[in-house]
């Protein structure tokens, strides 16, 4: 042993240039281990102290962090098709060397792949990153949405005002008119709607990827406790994450229910038939209080965002002191969905032959949270105990001719 290692000192010594020196020591055995680190790994000091090998770590040392790989290496499922089986991977043994260098003033960025792969700090961090680009983008259709129908609403009630008098009238001038104006109107909505209904589809397409934050909790619970490691359940992201995902639901089985309700049935439909039907559909749920359930969505996406402000040293102890004071503001919460479904229902049964607006149990609690909030009709149940008290009255006048 003694005789190979003054052979590789003076083998060493004998060589003048620094890249070829360098060449040797890095070239890969049929393993993939170099000879610089099998001499880290035997610990010969002889030869990792002489002063060319020392000059050749303290380049690999102080170069550029190693970047070798790419985003696929940090995906379990690409791991386990295409990695070594057989090998448990070690950073620090592979890449004895090629740590981050120690620089004063300018630190490595954290988005270079090598860094992001290994840090905990980068990894949450581009995960918030990703929820509020997530969390604008919804926010930005949402808002498209609920402009082009608050600027709409006035053409459709006018629309469907024209065709409540072209059911109930007789004159046929009358009838002309009023379809006259209701080819204005057509016209004026035609490419409002097409756009609208799209703003609608990529609606459709957020509420789906909602739901995936309630499928990652649920599967984290399920690997967590089969590892047999501490799982906290429930908490408050729990029960926002559920409300997100019942909300997402609602929202889409909405959609898909009445805005997309005969749009593509006939296929042969012409664009002109289309967007006809697209404008009965927003005529027919031009009232129904959808913003709502826009804003739980973006509550719940703010929350969860949120919860990644706990990690950061500025902003974590405030977490903390919100999170004492949803305690108090739950049981509000609850005290309110008590009461908004018990007047839901009683609503749904009293007035269900009554008003549109109690027709199923979903419209009464929307009913109900809207008046909550100050935006109830009371007109609308005057009107028809005026009526009922009109019929009563020419009842009454009967009865006195008789």
């Amino acid at each position: 042993m003694g005789h190979i290692m003054n052979m590789a000192q003076e083998y060493i010594e004998s060589v003048d240039e620094e890249n070829f020196l360098t060449a040797v020591m890095l070239e890969h055995d049929y393993s993939g281990r170099d000879s610089l680190r099998i001499c880290v790994e035997l610990e010969l000091l002889e030869l990792i102290q002489a002063p060319k090998i020392e000059a050749i770590i303290k380049r690999i040392h102080n170069s550029n962090y190693m970047q070798d790989g790419d985003l696929y290496e940090m995906s379990t499922t690409y791991q386990i098709m295409f990695g070594n089986k057989l090998q448990i991977a070690d950073v620090e043994r592979d890449f004895r060397f090629d740590k981050k260098r120690d620089i004063a003033t300018v630190p490595q960025s954290m988005w270079q792949f090598g860094i992001f792969k290994d840090s905990l700090n980068a990894r949450i961090l581009g995960v918030g990153v990703t929820l509020i680009s997530f969390l604008l983008f919804t926010c930005i259709f949402f808002q498209i949405v609920i402009d082009n129908v608050t600027t709409k609403k006035p053409y459709m009630l006018q629309l469907k005002e024209y065709h409540h008098e072209l059911v109930h009238s007789a004159n046929d001038t009358h009838i002309e008119i009023m379809l006259a104006a209701s080819d204005e109107i057509f016209e004026l909505l035609g490419d409002s709607a097409a756009t609208l209904y799209n703003a609608f589809g990529i609606v459709k397409i957020l509420c789906i990827l909602n739901l995936s934050f309630f499928f990652q909790d649920v599967v984290t619970g399920i690997i967590t406790k089969r590892l047999g490691r501490f799982f906290e359940f429930p908490t408050i992201q729990h029960f926002s994450d559920l409300i997100l995902f019942v909300t997402s639901i609602w929202v889409f089985q909405w959609i898909v229910t009445e805005i997309d309700q005969n749009v593509n049935a006939d296929k042969t439909a012409s664009d002109t038939k289309k967007s006809m039907i697209i404008m009965a559909n927003f005529e027919r749920n031009i009232d129904y209080p959808f913003q709502y359930l826009f804003s739980v969505i973006v509550i719940c996406l703010i929350y969860r965002l949120s919860t990644l402000l706990q990690f950061s040293e500025e902003i974590g102890p405030l977490y903390k002191i919100i999170g004492k004071m949803t305690k108090d503001f739950g049981s509000f919460v609850i005290l309110y969905v008590i009461i908004c479904l018990g007047f839901a229902l009683v609503g749904n049964i009293n007035f269900v032959s009554e008003s549109n607006q109690f027709e199923t149990f979903m419209e009464a609690i929307l009913t109900v949270v809207n008046a909550s909030l100050g935006n109830f009709e009371f007109t609308l149940m005057h009107v028809d105990q005026s009526k009922g008290g009109a019929e009563e009255d020419a009842h009454s006048e009967g009865k006195a001719n008789v």
